[in-house]
This record gives C-alpha cells, sequence and structure tokens, in this order.
C-alpha cells in the first residue's frame, strides 16, 4: 500500500483512470462507486480540471504519506522493529 500511495503522490494518472489500490481478485473493488468518482474526470473535455484534479490528488496522496510513514516509522525496512525476530527489544 506505502508502495502505491508513493506512486500516486508522485503521479495520480493511474487513480484518475479507476486503477485500484489492492488486486481485485484479493479485496472486493466497487467498481460503479470508483468509476463515478474517477472515470467521468478522465473523460472530460475540460483538460483544465483534469490537471487540476490530478494535482489535488498527488498532494493528497503527499499527505497521506506523510501522515502514514510518521505512524508506522519503527516498522518501514530498515528501521527498529521491521524484522521483530531479530530484535531483542520486543
Amino acid at each position: 500500500m506505502l508502495k502505491k500511495v508513493k506512486e500516486w503522490s508522485l503521479n495520480a494518472s493511474t487513480l484518475l483512470e479507476g486503477h485500484p489500490l489492492f488486486d481485485v481478485q484479493k479485496v472486493p473493488v466497487h467498481k460503479d462507486k470508483l468509476e463515478a468518482l474517477f472515470i467521468p474526470s478522465v473523460s472530460s473535455e475540460d483538460i483544465g480540471l483534469n490537471v487540476y484534479t490530478k494535482i489535488v490528488l498527488e498532494l493528497i496522496m503527499k499527505s497521506m504519506l506523510f501522515i502514514g510513514e510518521g505512524q508506522v516509522k519503527y516498522q518501514l525496512p530498515g528501521s527498529k522493529y521491521f524484522d521483530p525476530t531479530q530484535s531483542s527489544e520486543c
């Protein structure tokens, strides 16, 4: 999930196209709601609106990334509790 949010924080185009975050074979997706939110924006004639929507989504993803990484910083790769089997402090 972190990898996808990082990707979307740099380029939210695939999010606008309706690509889901999770594997649809493993996590049910409400495709009708996803399409209602994003697909009309892509097919819109208003290019300016699409550009602004993409920029706003990228800013939202950057914020989510900042908050999320702060909340799990000790569990991220290379940190204190990434591999609890190797830590004696657990």
